[in-house]
């Protein structure tokens, strides 16, 4: 009797146990894929208008970047490292580019407002691709695009009553209505990130 029971227990308890198991975890999966698909990163958008300055104090708002695939690096002209090698990396990218580049608009938007005037961002851009716009202007406006993209910005007390900025590293990649569809890493491969461009056109 105890053979039989035991007979049961493993050939038809067991398995039914473990096909249940299965059931529910395909069951949580499929969820999970649902809720992967349903959450698109393209859902990212500039929701508000905004009115910022290039660095030739021409005016910017959102129609401006409306109607073409645009790619934005947040970053400030008093940064020693991160943002000269992300925007000298843009460069060249976009000198890969060719002519394709013009079928993209590329943005450098400055977390640093106070110090970062469109005088100052001219000469800045002096030293990096002559299709790179930088865009300031007042904080509450900048913002819109900030948070738009959950770009993290905050300044960093210094000695001597002065600062620095800690801020998102990678490029922006949006489609020409600003939904955000994609990122460059600060140490992307040059090939994959040359792929991701050619992708929004």
């Amino acid at each position: 009797m105890n053979t039989f029971r035991r007979g049961i227990i493993y050939y038809i308890i067991i398995p039914i146990i473990v096909l249940l198991i299965l059931f529910i975890v395909s069951i949580f999966i499929g969820n999970q894929n649902k809720t992967s698909q349903n959450t698109n990163v393209t859902d990212i958008i500039i929701t508000s208008d905004f009115e910022l300055y290039d660095q030739d104090n021409k005016k910017v708002t959102k129609a401006d970047i409306l109607g073409s695939p645009s790619v934005l690096f947040f970053g400030f002209t008093y940064c020693p490292d991160v943002c000269p090698t992300t925007l000298q990396s843009l460069s060249v990218l976009i000198g890969q580019l060719g002519e394709s580049s013009k079928k993209l608009k590329f943005y450098f938007i400055s977390v640093d407002p106070e110090r970062d005037t469109p005088e100052a961002l001219k000469q800045y851009l002096n030293s990096f691709h002559p299709a790179i716009k930088a865009l300031t202007g007042d904080p509450k406006q900048l913002d819109v695009l900030i948070k738009s993209y959950s770009i993290y910005a905050k300044k960093v007390p210094l000695e001597n009553n002065n600062y620095t900025m800690d801020h998102t590293s990678f490029l922006i990649l949006i489609d020409k209505n600003t939904n955000l569809v994609g990122t460059i890493s600060y140490d992307e491969k040059i090939d994959v990130a040359l792929a991701k461009l050619k992708n929004l056109y």
